[in-house]
């Protein structure tokens, strides 16, 4: 059998499926098209989502960490440095490390979430944004009160990996 009456045939049991859906026939009538157009239509519509999505997180990635970054030099860098515009830089990376710290702990429920990756852009981008203080915001409401309640025990976790990497240590040398 050649290979385009194959999918003629493929097409047309296709449509022939589909057209005992209501909502699949109430479309195609309306979009003039057939329910295997739209079925290829909407594949290609997931199959773009889906390549998109995975480029579209290094893009997101790469943008706001480098745009972040290079504000940073240039606060850094300014004479005209205020300790308020250093502390708003501050407030930033502590909410983009507490952002990245949850993200990767939830990567697996974020993997089902096909926009994320944009949703994420738009919200970083706020973030650093001046004139909205998001940062400001995120930090108060929700990154400080987390700190201020397991400071101690924060803390403590650290102090005791560092004494026991210490001890590591001397045992090797």
């Amino acid at each position: 059998m050649d290979l385009g009456k194959w999918l003629a045939d493929r097409r047309d049991r296709f449509n022939e499926l589909a057209s005992h859906s209501k909502y699949v026939s109430l479309f195609a009538e309306r979009t003039k098209a057939t329910p295997a157009d739209l079925a290829l239509c909407v594949m290609g519509a997931i199959f773009l989502i889906i390549n998109i999505g995975l480029s579209v997180q290094n893009m997101v990635t790469a943008a706001t960490f480098g745009y972040s970054a290079f504000i940073t030099y240039r606060g850094i860098q300014s004479s005209t440095n205020t300790q308020t515009n250093e502390r708003e830089l501050l407030i930033f990376w502590i909410c983009y490390s507490a952002f990245t710290c949850l993200e990767s702990i939830a990567s697996v429920v974020i993997s089902y979430f096909p926009t994320y990756w944009m949703w994420k852009g738009v919200l970083l981008w706020l973030m650093i944004y001046p004139r909205t203080r998001l940062a400001g915001y995120i930090y108060s409401g929700w990154v400080k009160p987390f700190f201020d309640s397991y400071a101690p025990n924060i803390q403590f976790g650290l102090d005791r990996l560092s004494s026991t990497t210490e001890t590591l240590v001397k045992k090797t040398d």
